[in-house]
């Protein structure tokens, strides 16, 4: 990509990270809260977030959000920032960041360090993860507390490379009567790092898109023409179908991807409006839990098998 096309391409996606805020600020104005029933889907553990046999070492877990958040930074150790952490990896050590549900996450850390979770581990003894896991472990500790939580795939447009896939957890403030979305990944380190000007345990509207919202943008600006369109429609695509399989509870991995991915979308084609319904079901505001379980039951293709 040529150096005209990355400054066309985030001009643009500033312009629209923009528009998208005040559009997020509208639809947070007329949010109604979700149904019973599915405050209570999101409060229960999956395959990927249950803590299985260590279950138990949640008993001593605190209740506010910012300390859980401070438990998740003493346990893991992301496989792109250690060396801010002075920790040099050997190749055994970065294997550990294919580690993918709770459970095994868990059994890791106790190998390295036997200490209670809540106490933080020093750098070289923590899991290494990458943001996935962050936002994984964050989701286990708050549904093991009966709240609401769920992991959720996307775009920041606070990290060095603007437009950046990400993952983060959100959870249900009855409150606030919102989804909370926190980066538990920005620690003080990474967050001075980056020049983080907003909370992380309540990121505002526009600072990170989810994938439906990316997609929606760029099917109604993005220039078919460009360079780095299709790279940037893949992009959208991938990270789609991933936040749809978490918004089912199936909390892939960011290697997980099929061939339904990079399928070729022609206008107006049944796939073209597979993929806009499946967008507008994962960036709606509303409780659409019902119509996200159907269609992820319904349509194989947009289902990730796990290996």
């Amino acid at each position: 990509m040529v150096n005209g096309g990355k400054h066309n391409r985030k001009c643009l996606f500033l312009l629209l990270t923009y528009v998208l805020f005040f559009s997020s600020c509208k639809k947070e104005q007329r949010y109604t809260s979700p149904q019973p029933a599915t405050l209570q889907w999101y409060q229960q553990q999956s395959d990927m977030t249950d803590p299985g046999k260590y279950a138990h070492l949640y008993e001593g877990l605190p209740e506010d959000v910012s300390e859980l958040c401070r438990v998740v930074q003493g346990l893991l150790l992301h496989v792109f920032h250690t060396h801010r952490y002075g920790v040099t990896l050997t190749e055994q050590r970065k294997k550990e960041v294919r580690l993918r549900e709770v459970e095994l996450i868990l059994q890791r850390a106790l190998e390295l360090d036997e200490k209670p979770l809540i106490e933080p581990r020093e750098p070289e003894k923590r899991v290494i993860s990458h943001c996935r896991d962050y936002a994984v472990l964050l989701c286990s500790f708050l549904r093991y507390k009966a709240i609401p939580a769920r992991v959720r795939a996307g775009f920041a447009t606070y990290f060095e490379v603007l437009h950046q896939s990400h993952w983060i957890c959100e959870y249900w403030c009855e409150g606030r009567k919102k989804w909370v979305i926190v980066d538990a990944q920005l620690d003080a380190i990474q967050a001075k790092h980056y020049g983080i000007d907003f909370d992380p345990l309540d990121v505002p509207a526009g600072k990170f898109l989810y994938a439906g919202q990316e997609y929606e943008l760029i099917q109604k600006k993005g220039d078919s023409k460009a360079e780095d369109y299709q790279n940037w429609l893949y992009e959208a695509k991938r990270s789609l179908i991933q936040d749809f399989a978490a918004l089912n509870k199936v909390e892939v991995e960011v290697w997980d991807i099929t061939d339904f991915m990079n399928i070729e979308i022609q206008r107006n084609s049944e796939i073209a409006l597979l993929f806009r319904h499946t967008a507008e079901l994962t960036a709606s505001p509303y409780d659409r839990l019902f119509e996200l379980r159907a269609l992820y039951e319904n349509h194989i293709e947009l289902q990730i098998p796990i290996h």
